[in-house]
């Protein structure tokens, strides 16, 4: 049996959880999609409420391990960004939030008012805006705010979407030359681009 304390050993087990994690954020995003169909049968939808109930379970447990065994440096703080996430799955914006803050600063909202808010009153090096905050395009109406009143912050924007928009949808997103990441995604990805837009 490999030794716990082994370093090597730790690493390995936590490369696992990574990997879990980042399936984890692929099997939410299905689950979200599956919520929207009209029609689900009674018996699929509490399958489905079971699914996302072990899917919580198992997102919490994975968190739990990565910060008891995750070898982290010591942080610099004049060098941490500060990132706002702006999300309405708790799910994947814990574990989003969990991975970034390991070197940024990170604050979260889950409706457009918290993430109005905070946009007016502090300013961030990046901000993650989900289009479909909210199911109404809640991400483009921040945006929008932020050219009218912040015009400097939106260069420091990138979006997520669940892949599939609507025509107008698509046009904004190419307007505003923003980055645009697809879900499902890896935790790597999404560290990737929150760096190359922090620059």
């Amino acid at each position: 049996m490999e030794d716990g304390n082994n370093p090597s050993y730790q690493q390995a087990v936590w490369s696992f959880h990574h990997r879990l994690a980042n399936l984890m954020t692929a099997n939410l995003e299905i689950l979200m999609r599956l919520r929207r169909v009209p029609d689900l049968p009674a018996q699929a939808r509490l399958l489905m409420e079971d699914l996302q109930r072990q899917t919580d379970a198992i997102v919490d447990e994975i968190q739990d391990f990565q910060r008891q065994h995750e070898n982290r440096p010591a942080p610099v703080t004049t060098s941490r960004g500060k990132v706002l996430l702006v999300e309405d799955q708790t799910v994947l914006l814990k574990l989003e939030s969990e991975v970034l803050g390991r070197d940024y600063e990170v604050e979260t909202a889950q409706t457009v008012e918290q993430a109005v808010q905070l946009l007016l009153e502090g300013t961030y090096d990046v901000i993650c805006l989900d289009v479909s905050l909210g199911g109404d395009h809640g991400g483009r109406s921040i945006f929008e705010m932020l050219q009218e009143t912040r015009p400097e912050l939106t260069e420091r924007v990138f979006f997520v979407t669940g892949g599939v928009v609507d025509p107008g949808i698509q046009d904004f997103l190419q307007r505003t030359g923003r980055p645009v990441l697809i879900k499902p995604f890896t935790m790597n990805v999404l560290r990737e681009v929150v760096a190359r837009v922090r620059g």
